[in-house]
């Protein structure tokens, strides 16, 4: 009878190695944090852009971009 290849995977869980669970489990909110960290920097700069437009500097910076600084 050979063995049942069920078993050996069941063996092999990372669940039954906690030091490599650990550490699975800290690179995976490492990787959550990072997430959070470049979210939260994309909605200041969509604030900060809608701040502008609504205070009209946006156009203003369009024209000097556009066509160069307006004399």
């Amino acid at each position: 009878m050979g063995t049942d290849p069920r078993s050996t995977v069941l063996q092999d869980r990372p669940s039954d190695r906690p030091d490599e669970t650990r550490l699975a489990l800290r690179r995976a909110v490492q990787a959550t944090l990072a997430s959070f960290a470049e979210m939260d920097r994309l909605l200041d700069k969509a604030e900060r852009l809608i701040l502008c437009q609504r205070s009209a500097c946006a156009p203003q910076r369009m024209l000097t971009t556009l066509t160069g600084p307006v004399r």
